[in-house]
């Protein structure tokens, strides 16, 4: 069993390591919150979303809506889109299905 303290490095290492790798440019770069048992876990998401598009989508109710903007703000933009989405595991709770439409998107 790994360690609370020695996890907490591994993770930031990997992510120093991805952003290292990517030079820091990312289409989008969200994360969540862990524990937070209210929110709807899009929430964040489409934050980050509107901020990069310069949109104002209120927040939806399912992924499949939050992936359907990300769509729309990816097909404006030409070349290569990065979307880098840390603390995966947070942004998917019992009732959200963002593991079922991650493969939509």
């Amino acid at each position: 069993m790994v360690s609370p303290l020695f996890w907490h490095f591994l993770v930031e290492d990997e992510t120093f390591l991805i952003e290292e790798y990517f030079n820091q440019i990312f289409t989008i770069y969200a994360t969540s919150l862990a524990n937070v048992n209210n929110q709807n876990p899009v929430f964040n998401f489409i934050i980050f979303s509107n901020t990069q598009f310069s949109t104002s989508y209120e927040t939806p109710k399912s992924w499949l809506k939050g992936f359907s903007i990300l769509q729309k703000g990816f097909s404006k933009i030409e070349g290569v889109r990065i979307l880098f989405l840390e603390e995966l595991p947070w942004f998917d709770n019992k009732k959200s299905d963002f593991m079922t439409w991650r493969y939509f998107f």
